[in-house]
Order: C-alpha cells, then structure tokens, then sequence
C-alpha cells in the first residue's frame, strides 16, 4: 500500500557488510588456527611418545640382569635428551598455537556481537521505517476520505440548529 512510501535506506549499511565480511574472514581464519592448533598437539603426543619410549628402553637397559653397555647407554642417553629438547620445542609451538587459537576465537565472539547488534539495529530501524510509511499511508487515506466527505453535497436537515448560531457559552 506504500503509495508515499521512500524506499528503505540504512545508513550503516556498508558497515554491515564490512562486519559480515570481517566475521567470515575471522570464521575461516579460526578454522585454520584450529587446523594448526591439532597438528601441533599430534605432534606434541608424538613427541611424548617417543620420549617415553626411549625412557622405557633406558631403564630397561640398566634393569637387564647382564648389565648394559656404557657406550649403548650414553647413545641412548643422548638421544633420549635430543627427544625432550624436540617434546619441549613440540610444547612451545603447541603453546603458541593455543595461545592464537584463542585470540582468533575472543575476536571472532566479539565480531559475532558486533555484528548481531548492527542486524538488530538495522531491523529495528526497518520496522520504524515501515510504521512511518504505514501512517503516511493511514494518514493520506484518511485525508482521502475527508475530500470525498467534503465534495459530497451536506443537506440542511443534518446541521444542527444550534450548529449554525453561535455559542451561548461564549460572550457576545
């Protein structure tokens, strides 16, 4: 019915749009932290492993009844130190990568309530919009009806008497 209706027209609009976009940049860059994130934890289990085993064959080395060799043991040892070097490295990255998770996730919430406000607000000012134009549209009908009331032709008999003299309660 919007005869007199202006088209809606959002201000911030590019701001959404600019949100929307950051929001799905930030959505995907989130994934790619997690990717990372995994790949470093799978490595961190790896490398934990592998600590744990030569530790395992270390102590099983000195437990062994017939004694160990003192060669075999430092290779071991150095090895098994190389490892945890490795795990401690594995731990750092993992660290790292939790720690940008994390980051990438707080701004990603804090786009999503951004942008969440912006298309909250944007609706609200659609429903103002569309009520002022639903009462342009009331108003123009109603003012419609007074013209077509007004070219009707009033008989005589309708206008009180009273009506056409004036008013006893004001003075004279």
């Amino acid at each position: 019915m919007m005869a007199h209706g202006r088209a809606f027209r959002y201000g911030p609009d590019a701001l959404l749009r600019q949100a929307r976009w950051e929001l799905q940049w930030l959505a995907a860059d989130a994934a790619r932290a997690q990717q990372l994130l995994s790949a470093a934890e799978s490595g961190l289990r790896r490398a934990r492993e592998m600590v744990a085993g030569v530790a395992a064959e270390l102590r099983a080395l000195y437990a062994a009844p017939g004694g160990f060799s003192p060669a075999q043991s430092a290779l071991l040892q150095r090895y098994l130190d190389h490892q945890r070097g490795l795990a401690s490295a594995q731990e750092r990255e993992t660290a790292m990568a939790a720690s940008r998770h994390q980051q990438i996730m707080a701004q990603l919430q804090a786009r999503r309530i951004t942008v969440k406000a912006m298309e909250t607000h944007r609706a609200r000012k659609l429903l103002d919009h569309l009520r002022a134009a639903r009462g342009r549209d009331l108003k123009a009908a109603d003012e419609q009806w007074l013209l077509t009331l007004g070219a009707q032709p009033v008989a005589a008999d309708t206008v009180p008497a009273e009506a056409s003299e004036a008013s006893s309660w004001m003075p004279r």
